[in-house]
């Protein structure tokens, strides 16, 4: 099976400081005030960002984040490309934070590494998937967690999967502290042409039933007693608009930039939604995107 590196992540500096960026195209839903972004290489680029005692935020791929107008107070940042890798070693796929879900599958596609098919179509990087304990189709990424390596404050750790408590959509790990690699279960081979139908397929699943428009992805966890868009359409606000966002039409769990959208725009009608499922159905829905 192939192997990548990651030997460069001692030796570098960071690699770009963007100051007073919009921060909006960092986003799936392209909604996001101006920022200042720093791109980490090397581990020692975390011991500097740290030494700054400053509000730090990591982004990932943006697929699940809402940025707020008051950002100001955070200092961004993104793990580089050294961190995107993906090799065997032993018992373990080692996978770096900064790979996205397309990137692994293609790498899982090219060495017939079947299981992990259920990433197809979410977007995002491995530490975002992670840190949310993403999933589609009744399977999470906790369900193939060994551990995961991460900096936080003041030095690297190695958490288990025991470590991270893993719920559904959550796993324990502070907000500041970045998971930079991740540590797979080793699959069964499998047939590769087998492996592109199921990812096809499951691309077409949701190219069906998500809505192409810019979003941040499902707005709410799903409650036990029903799925949320459900809940939401029941109540009578599937496309329902607030200025430029909208509940889509195709997934009511999904609220998509129609345009011009705000931050205050979706929030009013998270809002909404909140109630009009509590008034109609006593369900008090959980948000699942996180609001910066």
């Amino acid at each position: 099976m192939e192997n990548g590196n990651r030997s460069s992540l001692q030796t570098k500096t960071i690699v770009k400081i963007e100051e007073n960026i919009s921060l909006s195209s960092f986003t799936t839903i392209n909604i996001g005030g101006n920022g200042n972004l720093i791109w980490l290489e090397t581990l020692q680029d975390f011991e500097r960002l740290y030494s700054s005692k400053q509000k730090i935020f990591y982004i990932g791929n943006g697929s699940k984040l809402l940025f707020s107008n008051n950002i100001e107070k955070y200092i961004f940042a993104k793990l580089g490309k050294s961190f995107s890798y993906t090799f065997i070693e032993g018992d373990k796929i080692v996978v770096g934070g900064a790979t996205t879900t397309r990137e692994l599958l293609k790498w899982c596609i090219k060495n017939e590494v079947q299981g992990l098919e259920f990433l197809a179509g979410i977007p995002g990087t491995m530490a975002g998937i992670t840190f949310m304990n993403g999933g589609a189709f009744g399977s999470c990424i906790a369900d193939f967690l060994q551990g995961v390596k991460i900096y936080d404050r003041d030095k690297e750790h190695y958490l288990n999967r025991e470590d991270l408590h893993p719920t559904y959509r959550h796993i324990d790990i502070h907000k500041e502290a970045i998971i930079y690699e991740i540590h797979l279960k080793n699959f069964a081979k499998g047939k590769r042409e087998k492996i592109v139908a199921r990812v096809d397929s499951l691309l077409n699943r949701r190219k069906n039933s998500i809505p192409q428009e810019p979003s941040a992805g499902c707005i709410f966890k799903n409650p036990k007693n029903a799925p949320a868009g459900l809940l939401i359409e029941k109540a009578g606000l599937k496309g329902y608009m607030i200025g430029d966002a909208q509940v889509s039409l195709k997934h009511a769990n999904i609220f998509i930039n129609r345009g011009k959208a705000t931050f205050e725009d979706v929030m009013k009608l998270i809002e909404l939604a909140k109630k009009a499922v509590y008034e109609k159905f006593g369900i008090s829905l959980k948000k699942e995107i996180i609001i910066v």
